[in-house]
């Protein structure tokens, strides 16, 4: 991530923290802290709960910048395709470019609660304004994930691979002729998995149905 997507996002930080805090006096003592499947309170807590999302927003902060610097970089770096020619800056730039906004957008999801709070609570629920805008911030935040990998697929000199094909690229990897179920990856550093094997395409059921079926169970509890 570059200088200039590090700055932006401190600064949108600083700025949620300095309003949060600026209009803090003007909250309730309790504030919802968690919301059911139905988008009702069901726990409440301390007003300063509202910096919990600006601290968990710098958390995501340093732990995707620490990724994208020591996880896809050493990989880009030492690849006997990229030369430090100058004709490879501009490539570089664009990855770079965005693997920031993929940052900014993710690090803004917990944001959207104390935001949300100073905006909407108590007058009304705050809680259609997070679900909706996490979800748009989400996103967002995958497009820009998806064009960064293919820029540096393209930057590798592997071509410029389709929407889908960057997905498989980036979470896993996808050769029938590779019978190995644990192969080394395409795009980063480390092992990923071959979903073209037996054991790949067991391990992505497995993967899906996990946090389905952890949902429906936590539903039902709720319930």
């Amino acid at each position: 991530m570059n200088i200039k997507m590090n700055l932006l996002g401190l600064a949108i930080i600083i700025f949620c923290c300095v309003f949060s805090g600026f209009n803090l006096s003007g909250i309730p003592d309790t504030i919802p802290i968690h919301w059911n499947h139905l988008s009702n309170v069901d726990s409440m807590g301390s007003k300063l709960w509202i910096f919990s999302g600006i601290i968990l927003s710098f958390l995501l902060y340093i732990f995707m910048g620490l990724i994208f610097k020591y996880g896809l970089s050493p990989r880009i770096i030492k690849s006997e395709n990229v030369s430090h020619s100058s004709n490879k800056r501009k490539p570089l730039d664009k990855i770079q470019f965005f693997l920031g906004l993929v940052t900014i957008f993710i690090m803004s999801i917990p944001l959207t609660y104390p935001v949300s709070i100073v905006i909407f609570y108590p007058t009304s629920n705050p809680f259609p304004f997070i679900l909706i805008s996490s979800v748009v911030f989400l996103i967002i935040s995958l497009i820009f994930l998806v064009k960064a990998v293919q820029h540096i697929a393209k930057y590798l000199g592997e071509g410029y691979p389709s929407f889908m094909n960057a997905i498989v690229n980036f979470i896993g990897f996808y050769d029938p002729n590779n019978p190995r179920v644990f192969v080394e990856k395409k795009i980063g550093t480390g092992t990923t998995v071959n979903f073209a094997t037996r054991g790949g395409k067991w391990f992505f059921i497995i993967c899906i149905l996990l946090p389905i079926l952890f949902i429906i169970f936590a539903l039902f509890t709720l319930i």
